[in-house]
């Protein structure tokens, strides 16, 4: 990895999502894991120094905010975001209160 750069993963059911996202944002620089399942999201958190997640809400087998709650305890120091153009947003602020999410 290169001095300063930061590293990006990015978490969706659907393929296409994450490979879109990561062709728009290589060229600010960051570098780009996709992951399409929560396991093999922890699988690139373990492997890969990450600094920022960015995951969609509903994923299979679980939510993404319980998904942000286990980073959160595993990987305090990411900032995670979650993205969704469809969710229930009372979890969705449980989750930014508990600070399992800054953004969303």
């Amino acid at each position: 990895m290169l001095p300063g750069c930061q590293t990006l993963l990015l978490v969706d059911e659907d393929a296409a999502v994450p490979a879109a996202l990561a062709r728009l944002l290589r060229a600010d620089g960051y570098r780009i894991l996709t992951a399409t399942a929560a396991g093999e999201a922890f699988d690139l958190l373990a492997q890969h120094e990450v600094q920022v997640v960015l995951c969609d809400q509903p994923m299979p087998g679980t939510s993404g905010t319980e998904f942000f709650d286990c980073i959160k305890d595993m990987y305090p120091d990411t900032f995670r975001i979650a993205l969704s153009g469809h969710t229930d947003l009372d979890s969705i602020l449980q989750s930014i209160n508990r600070g399992s999410i800054y953004r969303f």
